[in-house]
C-alpha cells in the first residue's frame, strides 16, 4: 500500500469522517462517563448547567414568575376586601364654670376606629377579562422561556460540534505529520543512495516543519473551542473539562414549524392577550357595582361617660350599594381602548413575523441538511481520487518520473480533500440541530 493511502485510510473509516467511528466507539460509555465525572460534560450535561446559568434563561424564568404573580393577583380581584382605620384626637374644649365664673380650658383626647369591606358585583367583565389576560401572558411567558432553552441547546450543540471538529483537524494533522516524516525517512535513504539530490531532503524538512505547524494551530484551535463553550456554561476556566460532543445525527418528528414551535405558541397567546385587554378597557366606560359593609365607633375623654360606654353607644354599622356611571372621564377610557386596539395590532404583527420566520427558518434547515448531505458525498469521492492520485504520483516518485514537488503537491490535496470531508460531516450534524431547532423540538 503506498504510504498516505493507508494513513488516510486510518482517518477515513467511514464516508463522515474518523470522528465518527471515534463517536460509534466512544459513544456507548460518554454518557456514563458524564454522569460519573462530574468535569466530563455531554450535551445533555451542558443543556441543564446552562439553564441554570445562563442569563438568557434566568431572565426568561423571571418573566414567568413575574406573570404567575399578575395572574394570581387578578383572581384574587374578586375576593372581598378588609381594612381597619384607627384614629387619634387631641383636642381643647372651652367651658364656662359657674363656680369660678368664668371660661375654663379643658383639654383632651380621642379616638375613632373603623372596619369596612367592600365586595365587587359588577365592572363591566373588566376581573374576567383581566383573568384572561393574565392567564394568557403567563403562558406566552412559559412558550418564551421553552424557546430560549430550545436556542441554548442549539448553540451549545453548535459549540460541541466545534470541539469535534477541531478534535478531527488535530488528528488529521498529526496523520500528516506522521506521513512526512515517513516519507522524510525514504527521502533520506534515496539521498544517501545517491538517487535523490539533497533539495528534496530539505523540501521535506520544509514539509514537516509546516505540518507541525499546522498541528499547533489545530491543538490551539481545540482548546479556543473548548474555552468558548467553558465561557458559555460559566464554568471555572482554571479546572479541566472534557466536552463530549453529540452521538449521531438528531432527527426532527415534526412537519410543521408554525404548530410546535414555542415562539409563535408565545406570540399566539400574546395576541389573545391583547384581545382580553381590549375587553378590560372597554370595561372601564362601564357602570361598576359594588357592596359596601363597615362598623365604626369613637370617644373623647371630655365626655363624663365612660369609654366602654361612650365606644358602645357610638359603635354603628352599615351597608351600602355603590352604583358608579362614568359620564365624563376626559377621554381616558376612549384612549385607553384605542391604546389597547394599537397593542393588539401590534401582537399580531409579531404573530405573523414570528410565523415567517419559523417558515423560513424550516425552509433554510431542509436546504441545509441536503446540502451537507450532498457535500458530503462529494467531499469524500473528491478525497478518494485525491488520495489515489497521491499513491499514483508516488509511485512515479519512486520510478523517479515525477519531482518531489508534485508528490508534495498531490499529498497536499489529498490532506486538504480529507479536511472537506471533515467540514462536510461536521456540517451535516450541524444542519440536523439546525432542523431540530428550526422545527422547535
Amino acid at each position: 500500500m503506498m504510504l498516505l493511502l493507508a494513513l488516510f485510510q486510518l482517518t477515513s473509516l467511514s464516508p463522515t469522517y474518523a470522528a465518527d467511528a471515534e463517536d460509534r466507539t466512544a459513544g456507548s460509555d460518554s454518557a456514563a462517563r458524564a454522569e460519573a465525572d462530574p468535569h466530563t460534560i455531554d450535551l445533555e450535561r451542558a443543556v441543564a448547567i446552562a439553564a441554570r446559568s445562563a442569563v438568557d434563561v434566568e431572565a426568561a424564568r423571571i418573566q414567568v414568575e413575574r406573570a404567575a404573580t399578575l395572574l394570581r393577583s387578578s383572581r384574587q380581584a374578586f375576593l372581598p376586601d378588609l381594612n381597619l382605620t384607627v384614629s387619634g384626637t387631641a383636642s381643647v374644649a372651652r367651658t364656662f364654670s359657674e363656680g369660678l365664673s368664668q371660661s375654663v380650658t379643658s383639654p383632651g383626647v380621642g379616638g375613632t376606629a373603623r372596619v369596612m369591606s367592600t365586595v365587587p358585583l359588577y365592572n363591566g367583565g373588566a376581573l374576567h377579562a383581566n383573568v384572561s389576560s393574565a392567564r394568557l401572558a403567563l403562558r406566552s411567558r412559559e412558550a418564551t422561556l421553552e424557546r430560549t432553552r430550545q436556542d441554548l441547546q442549539y448553540v451549545l450543540a453548535g459549540g460541541l460540534l466545534d470541539v469535534a471538529e477541531a478534535r478531527g483537524s488535530v488528528a488529521l494533522a498529526e496523520a500528516v505529520l506522521e506521513a512526512e516524516q515517513t516519507l522524510r525517512a525514504r527521502v533520506a535513504a534515496y539521498v544517501d543512495a545517491g538517487s535523490r539530490t539533497r533539495a528534496d531532503l530539505l523540501q521535506e524538512d520544509a514539509a514537516i516543519a509546516k505540518a507541525e505547524q499546522d498541528l499547533v494551530s489545530a491543538r490551539s484551535q481545540v482548546a479556543r473551542s473548548e474555552l468558548a463553550l467553558v465561557q458559555v456554561l460559566r464554568l471555572d476556566p482554571a479546572e479541566a473539562w472534557t466536552f463530549v460532543p453529540p452521538n449521531g445525527v438528531p432527527d426532527s418528528t415534526s412537519t410543521s414549524a408554525e404548530a410546535v414551535r414555542a415562539d409563535v405558541q408565545a406570540s399566539e397567546a400574546a395576541v389573545q392577550a391583547a384581545s382580553a385587554d381590549v375587553q378590560v378597557a372597554r370595561a372601564a366606560a362601564l357602570p361598576s357595582a359594588g357592596v359596601a359593609l363597615g362598623a365604626s365607633t369613637s370617644w373623647l375623654s371630655t365626655e363624663s361617660a365612660s369609654v366602654s360606654s361612650q365606644l358602645r353607644d357610638q359603635a354603628q354599622t352599615w351597608a351600602t350599594v355603590e352604583i358608579d356611571v362614568p359620564i365624563f372621564d376626559r377621554g381616558l377610557a376612549r384612549n385607553a381602548v384605542a391604546n389597547a386596539h394599537t397593542s393588539e395590532r401590534a401582537a399580531r404583527l409579531d404573530l405573523t413575523v414570528r410565523q415567517e420566520a419559523a417558515a423560513t427558518d424550516q425552509a433554510a434547515a431542509r436546504i441545509s441538511v441536503e446540502a451537507a448531505r450532498a457535500a458530503v458525498a462529494a467531499a469524500a469521492r473528491h478525497r478518494d481520487a485525491a488520495v489515489a492520485a497521491s499513491a499514483v504520483i508516488e509511485q512515479r516518485y519512486e520510478a523517479g518520473a515525477a519531482s518531489l514537488s508534485e508528490l508534495s503537491a498531490a499529498h497536499a490535496e489529498a490532506a486538504a480533500a480529507e479536511r472537506d470531508v471533515l467540514t462536510a460531516s461536521i456540517a451535516v450534524r450541524r444542519a440536523a440541530f439546525e432542523r431540530v431547532w428550526a422545527m422547535g423540538d
